[in-house]
């Protein structure tokens, strides 16, 4: 579900919420500078700024992978994967090849951390197809502990995902997947694994990134 941020406004007395592009930050006067619709260009003060501009899906190093495996981190994205799902039962319900069918009804999940466990097993229970999980890591949901791993991967299984991990994605097309020197056929490819920082013009805050794009600051 995605709210209006102006809700909070309502809990929130000391909150403004202003519709505007940043245009320029000017640390030594702690000020920004931002153009808002209707209004113009405006400085607004500040005591502590913080830059939150959410983050993006990371192909690491293979954005040629967007292509044909689109990520689930925005509501356009939700609509996109939708789109490619019903397509894919629309076309196995029409095809009478039996290789095709299968390739339709066969959907690849490439990241295996809390959004690619939960994306499996929401689609393990809408339909009954082949969901295969891939993970580059040792086991599933690499970030929990040993035993929440081995649990919930358990109930997958039982979900009937196959879940395959130790195993790095080498290319990804139209057709399907390649990971770990192995071919799977598949007309759904999504991809739920990596995040990075959104990009933001070095000219605001000129400080260096590190892995992933983050920020370095000091406190």
């Amino acid at each position: 579900m995605a709210a209006p941020i102006r809700q909070l406004e309502v809990k929130q007395r000391n909150l403004t919420v202003l519709l505007a592009e940043v245009t320029g930050v000017d640390l030594a006067r702690r000020t920004i500078e931002a153009s808002s619709p209707g209004v113009g260009v405006r400085k607004v003060p500040f005591d502590y700024l913080v830059v939150a501009t959410g983050m993006r899906p990371s192909y690491f190093g293979h954005d040629e992978f967007a292509r044909y495996a689109p990520s689930l981190k925005n509501l356009s994205d939700a609509e996109t994967i939708r789109a490619k799902i019903l397509g894919a039962f629309e076309l196995a319900a029409t095809t009478e090849d039996e290789r095709e069918r299968a390739r339709q009804m066969t959907f690849v999940l490439v990241g295996a951390g809390p959004t690619g466990v939960e994306l499996a097993a929401s689609l393990a229970h809408m339909v009954k197809a082949s969901i295969i999980l891939l993970d580059g890591a040792k086991r599933i949901l690499p970030t929990f502990s040993e035993a929440v791993s081995r649990r919930v991967a358990r109930r997958l299984e039982k979900l009937g995902v196959r879940v395959v991990t130790d195993v790095k994605v080498e290319t990804v097309d139209d057709k399907g997947v390649t990971a770990g020197g192995n071919r799977i056929p598949s007309a759904t490819v999504l991809w739920t694994a990596g995040v990075a920082a959104r990009r933001f013009p070095r000219c605001w805050v000129p400080v260096p990134t590190a892995w992933g794009g983050r920020s370095l600051t000091r406190s």
